[in-house]
């Protein structure tokens, strides 16, 4: 090898060591800054984290055990409306009072239409016939003159005992008309249900099972709802200030109207995951607590429920969120779906509430 041969081979050396440093200097810089940017993001996540939980220990996300006076367990005025959302329980309490013996519905009020569709056109005619030009859509119901409210009637609808959920999972009288529904029942017993603020979102985002993109909490952000406009809702912390502002304005229109001058309202506030929940619910309305249960559960959330008799058959497809027909009628104890007898109040137990032992 001759003395530039060697020279040239030192230097392509001494080169390549400096571009391999240089490389190394540039690699730790780059994941360096990848690992800061990485930091900040979870410190940024961690502080929304903290602060959405220190929001959901707002009294909005807690049930009271205190609205009803203890005289008046077992003498609660019918008919019983859920004020709730979907998703919280709305069949728990179908199957309870139909369990119980009371006839009860839930979605739909007839054989026909849902309650909440009801509710929209009784609303629209009463405006329609006093001069207010308004189409049936979400945003002229809600924005009508409140002055003279309408007489609504829930059965006109459908009679029943227990409305166990009166929206169709795209129109929810229980906020768009919600002033109407207490001025019209003056002698009526109200429910909300709670559960966790985690476990409704992630129940939202899984229900239907069937439908592998259409899912209620994308539903639910799309249909521009009074207190969740169109694009809100997006995650755990929007859809919770959505609930809490239901609760909140149904507590300010309904706490101590119990008994007061011309109207025996009552709000009833129910955990549905709360461990004494059916001794409660016995107590209040004098039905047993093993007729309250998981019913309509997802089993692909809770396989614990699977061939135990408390997952409700799985919605078919269409009607919004919640499909045609729904769960069938439960009527004094008995099973009715498409207005003939499925099974006897003996059995029914086995298809809608599961025993549970509180």
């Amino acid at each position: 090898m001759t003395i530039n041969s060697h020279n040239f081979m030192m230097k392509s050396i001494e080169h390549s060591t400096k571009l391999m440093a240089a490389k190394a200097t540039i690699r730790e810089a780059y994941h360096e800054e990848l690992w800061s940017i990485s930091e900040e993001g979870t410190k940024r996540i961690s502080k929304r984290n903290i602060e959405d939980e220190e929001f959901l220990k707002r009294d909005c996300f807690r049930a009271r055990n205190t609205t009803v006076p203890r005289d008046m367990y077992g003498k609660l005025p019918r008919p019983y409306i859920n004020l709730g959302f979907p998703k919280m329980g709305t069949t728990s309490l179908h199957g309870f009072f139909g369990c119980g013996g009371y006839r009860s519905v839930h979605y739909r009020c007839n054989v026909t239409t849902s309650c909440g569709d009801c509710l929209k056109e009784q609303a629209s005619r009463y405006y329609n016939a006093h001069g207010d030009d308004h189409s049936n859509t979400n945003d002229d119901i809600r924005n009508i003159n409140r002055d003279n409210p309408p007489p609504l009637t829930l059965r006109t609808c459908g009679h029943s005992d227990m409305y166990a959920q009166i929206d169709n999972g795209m129109y929810f009288p229980q906020i768009e008309l919600l002033p109407d529904l207490l001025n019209s029942l003056p002698n009526a017993t109200f429910f909300i249900t709670f559960r966790s603020m985690h476990m409704w979102w992630k129940s939202l985002k899984a229900w239907p099972p069937s439908e592998p993109i259409r899912k209620m909490n994308n539903i639910l952000r799309n249909i521009n709802i009074t207190g969740l406009p169109e694009g809100k809702g997006r995650d755990l912390r929007e859809m919770s200030e959505w609930f809490c502002w239901h609760v909140e304005r149904v507590r300010d229109l309904l706490d101590n109207s119990g008994g007061n001058g011309d109207r025996n309202q009552y709000l009833v506030e129910v955990d549905i995951e709360e461990e004494g929940v059916g001794r409660y619910m016995q107590d209040l309305f004098r039905i047993h607590k093993n007729c309250w249960g998981h019913a309509n559960a997802n089993v692909l959330l809770h396989p614990e429920l699977k061939g135990n008799g408390t997952a409700e058959l799985e919605m078919p497809k269409g009607g919004g969120a919640h499909g045609v027909g729904d769960l069938p009628w439960l009527i004094r104890g008995k099973i009715i779906k498409g207005g003939g007898l499925v099974m006897d109040e003996n059995n029914a137990t086995n298809i809608v509430v599961g025993n549970k032992n509180d």
